[in-house]
């Protein structure tokens, strides 16, 4: 190999070998659900979502980002822990739409976002969707896992970037059909710390260290010299 090629192949290991990947799992540190009369209670992590004969509710998830701390995030699964409540629908499916929140986090939070929050809940960027099983009229819920889009891995690592670690997600069954009867899924669920609603698991990547292209370039000159250097001993 000469001197050359060399430089392409190191150039491109030193690329290659900077970068680390893995993933994480972050549990939800606060969950909920609003109703159309913008109720909601703050102790209450109940995320029911559907209708139940009179209103139609909504739920959020909120996550702590901060684990994620200078990393890029390049895929992100949404996944509802099993047997946390019951689903209760006379339809065969059940499709859950995810979206993005720009409700003040303290008024979500603490109870008193109203039907503002609640419209929010089901409104604006979507996160993701996924068809739910819910051929038994009655059953306790199944795990639910989303893969989140681009317009979700863009917003997380943008909230990475500005140092804002509040991750909030809502969700709304986007497949109601008769707001009249009861259809819904996660009746009766709850959140503790060893049993949390949901889990965010992150694929990411990192460059420690001395950012790469310095460090290719730094290392790429030193390379270069050497070729002129062989190159002025062959013409002597």
């Amino acid at each position: 190999m000469n001197i050359r090629s060399f430089l392409y192949v190191a150039i491109a290991l030193s690329v290659s070998t900077g970068v680390h990947a893995g993933t994480i799992t972050v549990s939800s540190s606060d969950s909920g659900w609003y109703n159309e009369t913008g109720a909601h209670t703050s102790s209450n992590q109940n995320i029911y979502t559907g209708t139940d004969n009179s209103f139609e509710y909504r739920h959020f998830l909120q996550f702590d980002l901060s684990f994620a701390s200078g990393l890029a995030i390049t895929g992100a699964t949404l996944t509802y822990r099993a047997d946390n409540g019951e689903l209760f629908t006379y339809d065969s499916t059940e499709t859950l739409t995810l979206y993005n929140i720009s409700s003040d986090i303290s008024n979500l939070l603490g109870g008193t976002g109203g039907v503002t929050a609640f419209e929010d809940l089901g409104t604006g960027d979507s996160y993701g969707s996924i068809t739910v099983d819910t051929s038994e009229t009655i059953a306790p819920m199944p795990e639910v896992a989303v893969l989140l889009n681009s317009t979700a891995l863009t917003e997380i690592n943008s909230k990475l970037v500005a140092v804002d670690y509040n991750l909030l997600i809502g969700g709304a069954l986007s497949s109601i059909a008769d707001a009249s009867i009861f259809e819904g899924l996660w009746a009766g669920s709850a959140s503790t710390p060893d049993s949390p609603v949901a889990q965010l698991t992150l694929t990411y990547s990192d460059i420690p260290g001395v950012p790469i292209p310095a460090a290719v370039w730094l290392f790429g000159s030193g390379l270069i010299g050497l070729i002129g250097l062989a190159r002025r001993k062959q013409t002597d």
